[in-house]
């Protein structure tokens, strides 16, 4: 009886052990794949060194507190293999970590992930529809097809007038160019210009101001 006991005992530390280690390779996996996922943006310069130092320390403590599951959020899957989770887990949870909007997109160009910040400045974006569909500016379609063919990331100026007058850097670069998984899918990042498009209206304003008094003859 007791070594029946001590058997069974033995048989469940064993596999609570091999439990422990799965969920330590695990969490390993995953921040390689943050690692990877971090260096590749910061090589191809979409984001600024702070902001990824940033986000890596967020991705850092959301790994050690939030549990486990062994599901991801619908549609984000398709950023990356279905047999690597992690992947697009470290793909949301960059994006998520962004101070500024960020869509990611598929080879179709069909939005699997945005963040809070791209809801809230684009609300018409739907999670699982084409991003042509919801997000009709022509500059920005012309350079996700430009940045499909060419593997390299492009950069161009957005202007949206509803509801304010907004500017954007908008930096659309691919995520993992000819990786035989993840080739096509696509990072969005957009950088508001808006403050400084209005200072440079008023420094304007003002030389121009100034130069007309003084070309103006006193009386």
């Amino acid at each position: 009886m007791v070594d029946e006991a001590q058997r069974s005992g033995g048989s469940a530390a064993a596999a609570w052990a091999q439990v422990v280690r799965a969920r330590l390779y695990g969490r390993l996996l995953f921040l390689l794949s943050v690692g990877l996922v971090f260096m590749t943006l910061a090589g191809m310069q979409l984001v600024d060194a702070w902001i990824d130092i940033l986000a890596f320390a967020v991705v850092l403590v959301l790994a050690a507190i939030v549990p486990e599951t062994g599901e991801s959020q619908a549609g984000v899957s398709t950023a990356g293999s279905s047999s690597d989770p992690a992947f697009a887990d470290a793909v949301r949870l960059f994006a998520d970590a962004l101070p500024e909007p960020c869509i990611v997109l598929d080879r179709r160009s069909t939005v699997v992930h945005l963040n809070a910040d791209a809801r809230q400045q684009f609300p018409g974006v739907v999670l699982g529809s084409p991003l042509a569909f919801t997000l009709r500016f022509p500059g920005l379609l012309a350079a996700i097809e430009a940045v499909r063919g060419s593997n390299a990331s492009e950069s161009i100026e957005l202007h949206q007038t509803v509801p304010t007058d907004t500017w954007y850097k908008v930096t659309v670069a691919p995520l993992a160019p000819g990786d035989p998984v993840n080739d096509g899918v696509l990072v969005i990042t957009m950088q508001n210009l808006t403050e400084g498009k209005r200072l440079e209206s008023l420094r304007s304003d003002f030389i121009a101001n100034a130069s007309h008094e003084l070309r103006t003859p006193l009386t």
